[in-house]
């Protein structure tokens, strides 16, 4: 048994983070102090909350980790919650990140808000408390810049310009009307404005201006004065320098749900609903606080209020090293905000509750028809290709809670030439790499459902049998014409080592249950499968040539029309594009003979 005791003792007086682990090597709870040692100790003296002692008397181990300051301790906990969700956490089941402005990484780069994992391509600013915020500020952008809104596809097929270069709202980069280095330039315009540098770059547009109208360039100085205006109300709206009665954050508490509203100008930039999962029943102020945190975790500090308005609870939280005030609203437009956080909450509450119910009672009955001791989540694979081509698979995770989102996996399968097309050894591999992960996370599924018939099915048998283990199979096999309602399922019986055919459309609940999760789950695989199907058909076999880059690539096939222009031109055409000397060009001939 763990001797919470005698680990107390050597443990530091410093801040940082600490993992709590049971026997089965599973995070239980994460937390962060300020002090570890006084922190640890608490969980030696608390006798009147009997989840906390279950909690203590699970644990088989903790780990440290120091950090410089409370604030770097709070980030990594943050950090480390939502990655592992520690069944012993405040977790909010429904975690929205906030958006993101990036620039992309196009040789004639655009403008776009983003939500979701960065990635190493793109250049991010942000993030912004609403999606309506980040598009007013990427629109004003592009019309002061006139920066380019078309997709890359739709760049790199255009012939003449756009309406937005007829009405003045784009440089029409795509039809080579402003030359690159001055579009870029424009670019940099906007990237200085995003990174705090606003207050030099309406410096310099003022001094543009004055020296327009001191030559008597009056139409062209009247549009750099209202881009000017324009620049210095987005300025205002980003840090929100406006009087405070202007910002409002309302946080309607009904545990284990809130609604929280974020207003802006009269206008609710951020309207979102948030069932709680506490396992611990802490005090309301501390899960409050915890809460808070994690709402406002992405954001800049100047984006953080001063206040929340929230209808039960008088009292100050610290966020992010900031005391926040929670208090009641007073005046009437405050309590008219509330009202509708109330209302919000309430009608979100009441669909919640009746999804979370009926999710549970088509669980029980799957259970009960399966005859499973045990069903608390389900995980359905499918597989999506295009003519054999960019097959994928993919799997959805579903518990009697609802789908779980962050527990998707997307598995990219690569196949030998002659095993293109082949459904059987697509689903063997997803299966085998998906049970692989799930073993290691010690979160095998307690029931697996694969989209498909008999074949699939003995598929997933072998892939069970592969990695050691057994868990419960259904195959889902589509009806005549694929009509809903005429699937037919079957299992396989362990006992007489054959697949059995079941008859659930009876038991409706059951039935749709499975239909429901095959549905997601060839939702997710088709979208992904799409997406990779887009972004090959904007590839070139250009891309493969080493020695030139990208802008230079985009340069050969606009000026040749294409990739089947670009195979006909002579040594002589090539060597005429400025950039291009004899040895590069006698590679890229060389590449496009053999290739072409």
């Amino acid at each position: 048994m763990f001797d919470l005791g005698s680990f107390i003792v050597n443990a530091p007086e410093k801040p940082g983070v600490y993992q709590m682990i049971d026997k089965q090597k599973n995070i239980i709870y994460i937390g962060k102090a300020k002090n570890l040692k006084n922190r640890l100790s608490h969980y030696r003296h608390v006798s009147n909350n009997d989840r906390v002692l279950m909690m203590v008397s699970k644990i088989d181990s903790i780990i440290l980790t120091l950090t410089k300051t409370e604030e770097e301790a709070l980030l990594l906990e943050n950090n480390l919650i939502k990655s592992h969700r520690p069944i012993y956490n405040v977790l909010l089941k429904d975690d929205k990140s906030y958006p993101y402005i990036v620039l992309t990484d196009h040789p004639i780069p655009r403008l776009l808000w983003y939500r979701g994992k960065k990635n190493n391509r793109w250049k991010f600013f942000g993030p912004y408390p609403s999606i309506e915020i980040a598009r007013t500020t990427i629109d004003l952008l592009m019309k002061v810049f006139l920066l380019r809104t078309c997709t890359d596809m739709n760049f790199a097929n255009r012939a003449r310009p756009c309406l937005n270069y007829q009405i003045k709202q784009c440089s029409a980069p795509c039809v080579a009307s402003i030359q690159p280095e001055e579009y870029l330039k424009s670019v940099h315009q906007a990237v200085d404005f995003l990174t705090n540098s606003s207050s030099l770059l309406i410096d310099k547009l003022e001094s543009k201006m004055i020296a327009m109208s001191q030559v008597e360039q009056y139409e062209q100085a009247r549009e750099v004065r209202d881009h000017i205006r324009q620049l210095r109300s987005l300025q205002r709206k980003q840090r929100i320098d406006a009087p405070d009665d202007q910002r409002i954050d309302v946080l309607a508490c009904e545990l284990p749900y809130l609604h929280h509203l974020m207003i802006l100008d009269g206008k609710i930039q951020r309207s979102e609903f948030i069932p709680v999962i506490d396992k611990l029943h802490q005090e309301p102020e501390a899960i409050i606080e915890e809460i808070l945190n994690r709402l406002y975790d992405e954001l800049p500090a100047y984006w953080l209020p001063e206040e929340v308005l929230i209808n039960n609870i008088k009292t100050t939280v610290c966020v992010h090293s900031k005391e926040i005030s929670l208090r009641n609203g007073v005046s009437d437009r405050e309590k008219a905000w509330m009202d509708i956080a109330l209302q919000s909450l309430r009608d979100n509450t009441s669909r919640h509750s009746h999804k979370n119910t009926l999710f549970q009672k088509r669980f029980h009955d799957l259970r009960a028809l399966l005859n499973i001791e045990h069903l608390g989540h389900i995980d359905c694979v499918d597989i999506s290709h295009h003519q054999g081509d960019q097959t994928v698979g993919a799997v959805v995770h579903c518990t009697s809670s609802g789908f779980r989102k962050d527990c998707y996996r997307r598995y990219l399968i690569q196949h030998e030439h002659k095993l293109l097309n082949n459904d059987v050894y697509s689903m063997h591999q997803t299966l085998v790499r998906h049970l692989k992960e799930c073993q290691l996370k010690k979160r095998l599924p307690e029931l697996l459902l694969v989209d498909g018939g008999l074949t699939q099915l003995q598929a997933a048998i072998v892939a069970l049998e592969e990695v050691g283990c057994f868990v419960p199979v259904l195959a889902i096999a589509k009806g005549p014409g694929r009509r809903s309602g005429k699937e037919t399922l079957f299992r396989w019986n362990p006992q007489l080592l054959e697949a059995e055919q079941l008859d659930l459309r009876a038991h409706e609940p059951a039935f749709l249950l499975l239909q429901q999760i095959r549905d997601e789950a060839h939702r997710f695989v088709i979208t992904w499968q799409k997406k990779r199907q887009v972004h090959k058909s904007l590839s070139s076999p250009l891309d493969a040539f080493k020695g030139l880059g990208s802008e230079k690539k985009l340069q050969l096939l606009r000026t040749f029309g294409g990739w089947q222009g670009l195979i006909k031109i002579s040594f002589e055409q090539l060597i005429s594009i400025k950039g291009i000397g004899r040895k590069t060009a006698e590679r890229l001939m060389d590449f496009l003979n053999h290739v072409g």
